[in-house]
C-alpha cells in the first residue's frame, strides 16, 4: 500500500490532497509510514530466532551496495543542511530520493517468509495494476476526468475533433514488470490464464496511449529478449504462437479503437523516419540538459553534485529546482550525488544482476528470469526519464532476489541429495 501512496494512488489524487500546508505531499505520507514502521521494528524485541538462511542474505555484496547506498544519501542530506544552513530545502529536494528507504520495510515484511510472503504482495498488486490499467484506458477512450493533474501535453491530430492528451500521473506504477510477468506465465503455463492474459492485454494497450516512442519500442525489444531468453520449448512455442496472434489481432484492432492516439502516436514516430533517432527533438534538448548538468557538478562538485540543494542558491542554471533531471536517469544521479552517487547507485545495479543469475542457476522459482529482463529494461528507461533512478521503483524485485537466493541456496546446502525435489514441492515451476 506504501508503494501504492508513492504513486498518488496512481495519480487518482493530487499531490496537494490532504497534504499539511503543503509542505508534506500526499507521497510523503507513505515515507512517514515507512520510517514509523521501521523504527518500531527496529526498537521492538524479536520474539523468534532469525531463519538460517538469513546469514547467507547478510553475506551478498547486494545488501552491502543497498546499505552504503543509504549512508551516502544521508551523509548527502547532512552536507545539504550545511550547505543551505536550512531544514527546509533539502527535506523538500530530497524526500522523493528517500522513498527508497521502504527497501528496509520489505526487508522485513520478507524475512519469515520470502517467497510466501512475495507471493501474496505480488498477487495483490498485480489486481491493483490491472485496476489501474482499466482507470488509465477510461480516461483516453471514455474521456473520464479522472485524474486531478490533467494532461501533461495534448497533440492535434485531423482524425479527432477534440486534441489527444497525453497522461503521465494515471499511468500504471508497475505495468511494465506485469508485462513480463504475464508474458513469462503464459509462455509457461503457470498461473490463472485469464488473469495473465486479461492483465496483458490492458497493460500492453496503456503502452501506446502514453504516447512515449522510446519506452514503447523498449518494451517491444525487452518482450523479444524474454522470449529468446527463455529458449521456448515445444509447449512454450505453441503458447508463443498463440501469444502472437493475439498480440497481431491486437495491434490490427487499435488503429479502430484508439483512432486518434494511434495517429498521434505515428505522427511522433514519424519524426524518426524523417530525422533520424539522433535528429529527435527530444534528444537534442536532453543531450543539451545532460551536458548543462555535467558541467554544474564539475564546477561545483564532482564527487558528491549538489546533494538535495538548490543550484539556483549557488548562483547555477537548471531546468529543475534540485540538480538532476526528469528526463534521465544518469543526468539525475549525477546532478544529486556526483559520479561517486552514479557509481554506488550502478554498484547496487550490479550486484543485483550478479545475484540474480546465481539465483536463476538454482532453477528453483520463476520470478528470477522476470526479474532479469526488467533490470535491462530499467537501465534502457534511464534514457527517457528518471524515475527508475529512484530506488522505491525496484526496491520489492530487488529485495526478492536477495531473499530467495538466500532461501533456496540455505535448502541446497542443508540437503543437497534431495534438494531439486524439494524446490519443485515447495515453489511448482511448469
Amino acid at each position: 500500500m506504501i508503494l501504492i501512496i508513492y504513486s498518488n494512488i496512481n495519480g487518482l489524487l493530487g499531490w496537494e490532497d490532504f497534504a499539511l500546508k503543503g509542505f508534506i505531499k500526499f507521497q510523503d505520507y507513505g515515507l512517514i509510514l515507512a520510517l514509523t514502521l521501521i523504527s518500531f521494528s527496529v526498537f521492538r524485541k524479536e520474539e523468534t530466532l532469525e531463519p538460517d538462511y538469513l546469514k547467507i542474505t547478510k553475506s551478498r555484496a547486494l545488501l552491502f551496495a543497498v546499505n552504503l547506498h543509504w549512508f551516502f544519501y544521508i551523509g548527502l542530506f547532512i552536507f545539504s543542511i550545511l550547505a543551505m544552513n536550512n531544514l527546509t530545502w533539502p527535506i523538500k529536494m530530497g524526500r522523493t530520493f528517500f522513498y527508497g528507504i521502504i527497501f528496509y520495510l520489505i526487508y522485513k515484511e520478507l524475512k519469515p517468509n520470502p517467497i510466501e510472503n512475495f507471493e501474496k504482495i505480488i498477487t495483490a498488486l498485480q489486481y491493483f495494476t490491472i485496476f489501474f490499467g482499466i482507470c488509465y484506458i477510461s480516461y483516453n477512450l471514455l474521456g473520464l476526468d479522472i485524474y486531478p493533474k490533467g494532461a501533461y501535453e495534448e497533440f492535434e491530430v485531423a482524425s479527432t475533433a477534440a486534441p489527444v492528451a497525453r497522461n503521465f500521473s494515471g499511468f500504471p506504477t508497475f505495468a511494465y514488470y506485469f508485462i513480463f510477468l504475464f508474458t513469462q506465465r503464459l509462455l509457461t503455463g503457470s498461473g490463472k490464464w485469464f488473469v495473465n492474459i486479461t492483465g496483458l492485454s490492458i497493460l500492453l494497450f496503456c503502452v501506446p496511449l502514453m504516447l512515449t516512442r522510446g519506452t514503447l519500442i523498449l518494451v517491444a525489444v525487452m518482450l523479444l529478449a524474454l522470449v529468446v531468453y527463455r529458449i521456448p520449448s515445444s509447449k512454450t512455442f505453441v503458447r508463443l504462437i498463440v501469444l502472437t496472434i493475439l498480440i497481431g489481432v491486437g495491434l490490427l484492432i487499435a488503429p479502430y479503437v484508439a483512432e486518434g492516439h494511434y495517429q498521434a502516436l505515428m505522427n511522433r514516430l514519424q519524426e524518426f523516419g524523417t530525422n533520424g533517432i539522433s535528429g529527435a527533438k527530444n534528444l537534442s534538448v536532453r543531450s543539451r540538459e545532460f551536458e548543462q548538468i555535467v558541467s554544474n557538478v564539475i564546477d561545483f562538485s564532482p564527487f558528491i553534485g549538489f546533494g538535495f540543494t538548490v543550484p539556483a542558491a549557488f548562483g547555477f542554471v537548471t531546468t529543475q529546482i534540485h540538480g538532476g533531471s526528469a528526463d534521465n536517469g544518469f543526468s539525475n544521479l549525477i546532478g544529486v550525488s556526483g559520479f561517486v552517487g552514479l557509481a554506488i547507485f550502478m554498484s547496487v545495479i550490479a550486484s543485483w544482476m550478479i545475484l540474480n543469475i546465481k539465483l536463476q542457476a538454482l532453477k528453483a522459482e520463476q520470478y528470477s528470469k522476470v526479474n532479469f529482463i526488467f533490470i535491462f529494461f530499467m537501465l534502457g528507461t534511464f534514457m527517457n526519464g528518471s524515475y527508475m533512478s529512484y530506488m522505491h521503483q525496484f526496491a520489492l524485485f530487488l529485495a526478492y532476489d536477495l531473499f530467495a537466493f538466500a532461501y533456496f541456496k540455505n535448502k541446497q546446502v542443508a540437503l543437497p541429495s534431495v534438494a531439486p525435489i524439494i524446490f519443485t514441492q515447495t515453489f511448482p515451476v511448469k
